[in-house]
């Protein structure tokens, strides 16, 4: 940035959700002659896909990073931190939901995955930049912000979310989604190694898990698969604010080029097909199982059949 180009800077503190995503060992895609250019036309389709969530989720695109993005939720009153937290989880989660079935169009040798930091920023100096055009744009830095960055170099399940106690206990306030958490804990080769020695914000730090799939009643099992039926085909009531949400994002994708609609048509057809479709063929089998008196359903041992 030439400095004759700024007209003036503001400064302010502000409280709010800070979500960083990258791209999960971007190098490894950049050094091999053979992944590169499905990186290269990969990371400017997710510029475009992360803008839109962002912005339709009520954050605000702060910067892009080369390999992901930094994004600002604020958040005045503390009240509103499980329905902003809830909303940023459940959004975080389906880019990756979104990013591992569609591979956003591109057919990549190797499939590319995602992850996600999500921390609370009770200090955040917001920079707010205007420039001789009346263009502004907006920075921001704070401890929690710089945790953020440091967080998405930490190893977790699926949706691959990283974040802090906060933010795990104002989602479970407000059930948007299924994604389950526990706590990490660091000893000082992984101080070193994630935090470059710094110690603090590492003792409630959380990273998304697998659910573990206990031994459960046939009749359970049934009753669960009719809801995930019911509520793919949109019979069980949505909350209000996720469904709103929803709507502006699908909108902005279908306003966007046309691989926007291509990808989501892609993952409305897995969707239907593969997921509902699966589950509408498994449950006449668990009604015929549960007609002979099949007492219980051990889905783990299901699990290593498959």
């Amino acid at each position: 940035m030439i400095m004759g180009e700024v007209s003036k800077f503001e400064f302010d503190r502000s409280r709010g959700i800070v979500w960083v995503c990258d791209v999960i060992k971007s190098s490894n895609y950049l050094n091999d002659d053979d992944s590169v250019n499905d990186l290269e036309q990969f990371l400017p389709r997710l510029y475009w896909v992360s803008n839109a969530l962002v912005e339709a989720y009520g954050c605000q695109f702060i910067k892009w990073t080369g390999d992901g993005f930094l994004a600002w939720c604020p958040v005045p009153l503390y009240r509103e931190l499980g329905e902003k937290a809830a909303a940023i989880t459940f959004a975080a989660s389906m880019l990756g939901i979104l990013v591992n079935v569609t591979q956003f169009g591109i057919n990549t040798k190797k499939k590319i995955k995602i992850c996600h930091s999500i921390v609370l920023e009770e200090d955040a100096l917001l920079i707010r930049i205007t420039h001789k055009k009346n263009h502004q744009s907006l920075d921001l830095i704070g401890r929690s912000a710089v945790l953020a960055f440091r967080l998405c170099g930490i190893p977790s399940s699926s949706p691959h979310i990283v974040t802090q106690r906060e933010i795990v206990e104002a989602t479970r306030r407000n059930k948007w989604t299924s994604c389950s958490f526990k706590k990490r804990n660091f000893n000082s080769v992984e101080i070193d190694k994630f935090f470059k020695g710094e110690k603090w914000g590492t003792k409630n730090i959380f990273v998304s898990k697998e659910k573990v799939c206990r031994p459960r009643s046939l009749r359970s099992v049934i009753k669960q698969t009719k809801k995930a039926i019911c509520k793919a085909e949109g019979e069980a009531k949505i909350p209000e604010m996720k469904q709103k949400y929803a709507e502006v994002y699908v909108n902005k994708m279908l306003k966007g080029p046309q691989w926007c609609s291509d990808i989501m048509m892609e993952f409305a057809r897995f969707t239907e097909e593969e997921l509902l479709g699966s589950l509408k063929k498994l449950l006449p089998l668990l009604e015929i199982a549960n007609e002979k008196g099949l007492a219980k359903y051990d889905m783990k041992k299901l699990k290593r059949k498959e």
